[in-house]
């Protein structure tokens, strides 16, 4: 694969989704460098979804851009979803980040496993291999890495994709003007699901489906609304789950565990949001005991603000934040579950 497919584009997370679907329907006028419009295709941000394995290496001479097996199963999991956000900056990925994570599992799951698995970032994992835990953000920083691949330091303005890609799959994690090498050893995504696939099959002894203060969650819980059916299929942990943050706001009247406000949708239902106390990326789960019911401005208080867990009271835990003592108030059915959750 010629280098040029090997490294970073300019475009964020956010322009990259959403050229999926203009790839789809063949929505593009050129995809040679130029002004950057509605129906122009930068050659860059090609050459970098290439490097991700999204899209096959282009014919320039029809010109012709077709999806890689992955880039078919990511358009399948966002065609019918609005274009996403396209800005450049870090916060923006961040909020696009969360968002997929809480309210789209499995395109989260197939980007992040995609990504890991792509010629781009394994190049960018075999560099940071050779750097300390911490690395600042410097132009020698941006030019060593360019320099690699014969591209001058004046020119090298697309690494900052790269960081955001590698942000997004928790590789590093972005500090002012540094970054955090998070991890550099990538499992492969074969792998994962070959754990998965040997998990699965304990279904039929009807354990590592559901822990066993889930199954009595549901017990306790059970309306006859929701079947607690168990399926041999991987993707049902997901089912499973959300089947779970149903339970739980049906619990809480869908009213936020710490501030206790909600509101009521147009179909006359309260709204609330699932929130991961352990961040996925972090290793978190999707267990009760590290699910939270809260509304949507508590939500984004607990991803972006300054946020510190303190003790834990009967039926609640403290929380500061930005250093001002909230406490996230539990059903004692829930907060039966937390016995195992490190904060």
């Amino acid at each position: 694969m010629p280098a040029k497919y090997l490294i970073s584009g300019p475009a964020p997370l956010g322009r990259i989704l959403n050229y999926m679907k203009r790839v789809h329907n063949d929505d593009y006028s050129t995809i040679s460098r130029g002004p950057q419009g509605r129906t122009n295709l930068d050659d860059w941000t090609i050459c970098f979804m290439v490097g991700l394995n999204l899209l096959n290496e282009p014919d320039y001479e029809t010109p012709k851009i077709t999806f890689t097996t992955n880039g078919k199963r990511i358009y399948r999991l966002i065609k019918n979803m609005s274009d996403f956000p396209e800005g450049v900056s870090r916060e923006v990925m961040l909020e696009l980040k969360a968002d997929i994570m809480e309210h789209h599992a499995k395109l989260y799951k197939s980007l992040v496993d995609d990504f890991q698995d792509s010629d781009v970032v394994h190049n960018f994992v075999i560099f940071l291999r050779k750097k300390k835990k911490e690395v600042y953000l410097k132009q020698d920083f941006y030019s060593e890495f360019g320099k690699i691949f014969r591209i001058d330091a004046a020119g090298f303005n697309r690494l900052p994709s790269l960081l955001q890609i590698a942000e997004f799959c928790d590789i590093i994690k972005q500090e002012g003007e540094s970054f955090r090498i998070v991890r550099v050893t990538i499992e492969s995504p074969r792998d994962v699901v070959g754990k998965a696939l040997v998990e699965s099959k304990r279904v039929d002894g009807r354990k590592g489906e559901l822990e066993e203060e889930e199954e009595d969650f549901l017990a306790d819980m059970k309306d006859g609304k929701i079947d607690a059916r168990r399926e041999k299929v991987i993707v049902d942990r997901i089912k499973r789950n959300v089947q779970i943050a149903q339970r739980l706001k049906s619990v809480y009247n869908s009213q936020c565990q710490i501030c206790g406000y909600t509101f009521v949708k147009k179909d006359g239902q309260n709204y609330s949001e699932a929130h991961h106390l352990v961040p996925l990326g972090d290793r978190g789960s999707d267990r009760i005991r590290n699910l939270v019911i809260l509304c949507p401005n508590c939500h984004r208080k607990l991803h972006f603000a300054n946020v510190v867990f303190g003790d834990r009271r009967p039926n609640r835990i403290v929380v500061y934040i930005n250093s001002e003592r909230q406490d996230v108030q539990y059903d004692p059915r829930h907060y039966r579950a937390l016995r195992d959750l490190q904060l």
